[in-house]
């Protein structure tokens, strides 16, 4: 599926262009009931910086579907001119974004019109899940499925401070607060037990 620029001004706002473009383009067989943006943290990359969580009726059978709408924003700085790229996408493609949908919007949603929208539901439950994981280890030693390095020193087993901060019993970093990745643990993590952390 294509995508979509808008040449903005330097005062108009990235979610505003966005919401606009979306309400417009829905037509008369569709009604935005509620909305979510959501930063994705890969805008410095080159990616899609942020997607907009559109959940919508459709007029004529009263159901309720999720449809995404990938955005950045891209600066001209020698013409100091800027364009909105817009990219839609609906659950029931399978799109690889479900990062921070909103309960409530997925609590509203009709059932699912084919598996990729019934996976794509599934991960989104999934990623709250992991949060609140992550949220009830704090204070405690978890594994991660992956190794992070810090000062030359590789490790997967972190004490997790706060959301954002990691503690490590490995000699190298005792006593070093770290700064923990953006979302660590989407992937998941294992909480160990006080035995399991003494010997790792």
């Amino acid at each position: 599926m294509g995508s979509v620029g808008i040449a903005v001004s330097r005062d108009e706002k990235t979610r505003d262009v966005v919401l606009a473009h979306v309400s417009d383009g829905l037509g008369v067989r569709y009604e935005l009931v509620d909305h979510a943006f959501v930063a994705t943290g890969r805008g410095r990359h080159g990616n899609w910086s942020g997607v907009m969580y559109a959940l919508v009726r459709d007029r004529s059978t009263g159901e309720l579907l999720m449809d995404l709408y990938l955005h950045l924003r891209a600066r001209e700085t020698q013409f100091r001119s800027s364009e909105v790229v817009i990219k839609a996408v609906s659950e029931t493609s399978g799109p690889v974004e479900h990062c921070g949908v909103p309960m409530r919007m997925l609590n509203a949603l009709s059932d699912p019109a084919n598996d990729w929208a019934a996976q794509w539901r599934r991960n989104a439950e999934k990623w709250h899940e992991r949060r609140k994981a992550a949220h009830a280890a704090v204070g405690k030693t978890v594994r991660l499925p992956y190794s992070l390095s810090y000062r030359e020193v590789s490790t997967d087993v972190f004490t997790v401070v706060s959301m954002n901060r990691f503690a490590s019993n490995d000699p190298g970093l005792v006593g070093l607060t770290l700064r923990a990745p953006a979302r660590w643990w989407e992937a998941g993590l294992e909480v160990l037990t006080h035995d399991e952390a003494a010997t790792t």
